[in-house]
């Protein structure tokens, strides 16, 4: 996923909705959205970020996941995450919910809503569980086609909660040595950590720009 279209769709949710009223979950969204696309994250290492395991720092956080995907030894993960940019900062986003949604200790960092009340009452508090795949999938979908100005369906077309991680790879493979990019992304082989990087428009080209045509 292009970092533009999600950085103006955490910028409207992380604002407030259409009406200039903040609301907790669209907070979440945003904040997951962005934790998601600069960790690397799975959806299933996103769930399984509590609260009271972040450690905000003036230049990172970092956070630990007690398990992944490719993890044969469970032996966990940390995560690090750089300050950025205002509207598109992990560490600021997480700071905010954090203090908004008065989370702490063993409790999930992303949780769901009752979406019917929301739709009433932005104020609507948080769960408690982790956010479903599903919801997850369709709120960011959502959050990006609200900040993009398109559709829904011309969203969910082409970005799903993988684009969260490849969208970060694609980025960082090109900053980062090899080694550092497979610890940040926590892949097992490089085959699999390639699947996830987008190459740039240059880099197509130059294949060809040698041929001698």
């Amino acid at each position: 996923m292009p970092v533009e279209l999600l950085a103006a769709g955490v910028r409207m949710y992380a604002s407030g909705d259409s009406k200039g009223r903040f609301s907790l979950f669209r907070l979440t969204v945003a904040c997951m959205a962005a934790v998601m696309w600069v960790g690397c994250l799975r959806y299933s290492d996103m769930k399984m970020v509590w609260a009271g395991a972040l450690r905000i720092y003036s230049t990172h956080m970092v956070f630990l996941l007690c398990s992944r995907k490719n993890d044969v030894y469970r032996k966990g993960d940390v995560v690090y995450c750089a300050r950025g940019g205002k509207w598109f900062c992990p560490c600021e986003l997480s700071e905010r919910l954090i203090a908004a949604g008065g989370l702490s200790g063993a409790v999930n960092l992303f949780q769901s809503w009752d979406g019917r009340k929301a739709v009433r009452d932005p104020q609507v508090p948080l769960s408690g569980r982790h956010i479903e795949y599903h919801a997850c999938r369709r709120e960011i979908i959502r959050m990006v086609a609200e900040g993009a100005g398109r559709t829904e369906q011309e969203v969910q077309a082409a970005f799903g909660t993988q684009s969260m991680r490849s969208g970060g790879a694609t980025v960082v493979a090109r900053k980062l040595s090899f080694e550092e990019f497979m610890r940040h992304g926590h892949w097992v082989t490089p085959a699999a950590a390639m699947r996830y990087v987008e190459p740039s428009t240059e880099e197509r080209v130059a294949v060809t720009a040698g041929a001698g045509h």
